[in-house]
């Protein structure tokens, strides 16, 4: 049976990172110089200058080291650029000074899964859903990377939890039948698969959970 793999985990990283491109800074008439500096970074990136906001970010970094989200939106731009190795430094640097934010352990994790260290990106996962035991996206993602490597009844424990914290995903009841395949479980599959059509208005994720059920009759 063929399997089919999501995107959905590198879509939520680019969405978390879009998320935070559109922060609001405050007033800067009350802001200290790092804050404005911070500002001023925030625009260049907005812009697509990254370069120099990425000297502006270090000029932030520099006037104000306590300042999280300097190392948080430099991380992002680094990603962004595929330089994951500064990205996590910068998004380890933002955690060692706030390790209660579910934002930097998601963001760090996909960079983590973007170069290939799944283990790494699991524990951040995992640290996120201590955090937030209600996060459907790190469920997903790290249910998505357990399955990656095969270990199905974790991957299908996470992709449970995800569905009763949003029963209308559509792409977590494909993934779990895929699960049930796996496991021979052919009646849990056809449910898990119908379901996901019924829910789904993605073409795409129609067509793969009805090539699937056709391979199941």
């Amino acid at each position: 049976m063929k399997l089919f793999k999501s995107d959905q985990i590198k879509l939520g990283f680019l969405y978390i990172w879009l998320l935070v491109l559109v922060l609001a800074c405050g007033d800067s008439t009350s802001m200290s110089s790092g804050d404005l500096l911070f500002e001023k970074a925030v625009q260049l990136h907005k812009k697509g200058d990254f370069n120099e906001a990425i000297q502006v970010y270090k000029m932030v970094i520099n006037e104000s080291p306590a300042l999280t989200k300097a190392y948080h939106h430099r991380g992002l731009l680094f990603a962004s650029q595929n330089d994951l190795v500064s990205a996590i430094k910068d998004l380890t640097s933002a955690l060692e000074k706030n390790s209660n934010s579910t934002r930097l352990y998601l963001d760090r994790a996909g960079m983590y899964e973007s170069n290939g260290n799944t283990l790494l990106a699991i524990e951040d996962y995992t640290s996120a859903i201590q955090l937030d035991e209600t996060l459907t996206i790190a469920y997903y993602a790290r249910g998505s990377l357990y399955h990656s490597i095969r270990k199905l009844v974790l991957a299908k424990a996470d992709f449970s939890i995800g569905i009763l914290l949003e029963p209308n995903n559509a792409n977590l009841y494909l993934l779990r039948g895929n699960i049930h395949i796996i496991n021979g479980n052919n009646m849990l599959a056809k449910n898990d698969l119908n379901m996901a059509i019924s829910l789904s208005n993605d073409t795409g994720l129609i067509q793969r959970a009805e090539s699937t059920l056709n391979n199941l009759r």
